[in-house]
């Protein structure tokens, strides 16, 4: 599994290179890979920024550890906890790690628009991570109601098939607008 993770993140570095330069590059992968003695080669091929999004999948045995190894790696990636909520990707996560990026889990965002109880926990989970000194993405975003309300909420960042759907890094256009990377 490993290196498939390190194959898939080389084969999206190279695709990444049709994207504009001031491009952002998000990668997933999991706490083995981001330990892999091999990570470090793959993220020197580019000099774009990178934003590592931790995955859910699997639980971190030794937060220290892996801050170690973030902050050994080439071009000061970014942090992203994926999917927070979901699989082991608990609040824990981003109290340890202050990370970057809190991205919440599409069943958050599903029907925000009309469910007081998910508008009251992105926006606990939003002050929280602007107290660690993370923005928060929602990814998910179906609808135009559901981006209204995240708005209004305060959600630096979206993502979901309201905004794009999933094209190759050659097919992708420049977007403008700081709420839509």
């Amino acid at each position: 599994r490993v290196e498939l993770e390190l194959a898939a993140m080389t084969q999206q570095l190279r695709a990444a290179e049709a994207l504009p330069t001031a491009a952002w590059v998000a990668l997933n992968l999991s706490p083995s890979v981001m330990l892999d003695r091999r990570l470090p080669a793959v993220l020197a091929r580019t000099d774009r920024q990178v934003v590592l999004e931790l995955t859910e999948h699997d639980p971190i045995e030794d937060y220290a550890v892996l801050l170690t190894a973030l902050a050994t790696l080439p071009g000061s990636p970014k942090l992203s906890i994926d999917d927070a909520g979901s699989g082991y990707a608990c609040l824990a996560h981003v109290l340890a790690l202050e990370p970057d990026f809190v991205k919440l889990d599409k069943a958050w965002v599903r029907e925000v628009d009309t469910d007081g109880a998910r508008q009251a926990l992105i926006s606990g989970v939003r002050g929280f991570a602007e107290e660690l000194g993370a923005q928060v993405i929602a990814e998910g975003v179906e609808r135009a109601e559901e981006l209204a309300v995240l708005e209004d909420l305060g959600v630096a960042y979206v993502q979901g098939h309201l905004l794009g759907e999933p094209r190759s890094a050659a097919e992708a256009q420049p977007t403008t607008g700081p709420s839509r990377p």
